[in-house]
């Protein structure tokens, strides 16, 4: 059975990759895939698995979508799948926490994303992969997941660590992407790429995640829930948190795209 860790490096991917339960998902644009992925790897659509309601993007799509997109990739519950982005993470993140909506733990996203691979391991194929429909059928648990009523109801909690995962414009409301800028009163301010390394995209060491996540103040015995403007940038902060072996944290789908269109909740 594969075993790979939440954040997996190029060399253990490849030294797994003639597992027979290892899915790895491509979520580059058609064409990155085409020119070059990782051996067997099949290419997946993100935006089949993420919903929007305007102005509210970002929330987690319906069983139906969710069950049709993993059965395209042949997905039949017990593979090990890794998510792989071109982007610094975040769609790889968004992809693995909205899988452990659906309470589909195994897996992993590719530390570095496909620059990474490129870079240490090379290998590379040019042929689209197809995979033979599972029917797979997916069900929402959503217990990673917290509603805009449910962050309402506990705004005075001091057991909630309420984590905004924007930029620094963003959060301080100088750069607007809602009709109301500003962030949640008492959200942290931890901005995603504080948790990458900038030359290549990877998620910092372990002890250095650990330094910044505890000065930013966030406590591990306390609730924890992520939000950017539509969860995808904070389902970095998210991944992170769950590799220090937080175990109390969820994120916020619609995320500020839902809180900042809302005329009644309140802003600082």
């Amino acid at each position: 059975m594969t075993a790979l860790p939440l954040i997996a490096e190029p060399s253990a991917l490849a030294q797994v990759l003639d597992q027979d339960d290892l899915l790895v998902l491509d979520l580059r644009a058609e064409e990155n895939y085409l020119d070059g992925h990782i051996p067997n790897a099949l290419r997946f659509e993100l935006s089949d698995v993420v919903r929007s309601e305007s102005p509210v993007g970002g929330l987690l799509a319906d069983e139906a979508a969710v069950s049709a997109a993993l059965s395209t990739v042949g997905y039949n519950g017990s593979q090990h799948i890794v998510a792989v982005d071109d982007n610094g993470g975040p769609q790889a993140c968004r992809l693995i926490w909205t899988l452990e909506a659906y309470g589909i733990d195994r897996c992993s996203l590719l530390n570095g994303g496909m620059a990474a691979w490129k870079g240490e391991i090379e290998a590379l194929d040019s042929t689209p992969e197809q995979a033979e429909p599972s029917g797979y059928q997916a069900h929402l648990k959503g217990d990673n997941a917290m509603t805009k009523d449910e962050m309402l109801e506990r705004l005075d909690d001091t057991q909630l660590q309420i984590i905004d995962a924007r930029s620094k414009g963003e959060y301080e409301g100088s750069d607007v992407r809602s009709d109301r800028g500003g962030h949640i009163p008492g959200a942290i301010h931890l901005e995603w790429t504080d948790l990458k390394d900038s030359c290549n995209l990877k998620f910092k060491p372990a002890q250095e995640l650990q330094a910044i996540v505890e000065q930013a103040g966030i406590q591990r015995s306390k609730d924890c829930v992520a939000y950017c403007q539509t969860h995808m940038r904070s389902s970095v902060v998210y991944i992170a948190l769950k590799s220090l072996g937080y175990e109390l944290v969820k994120g916020y789908p619609g995320a500020w795209s839902d809180w900042g269109n809302d005329p009644n909740t309140p802003i600082a």
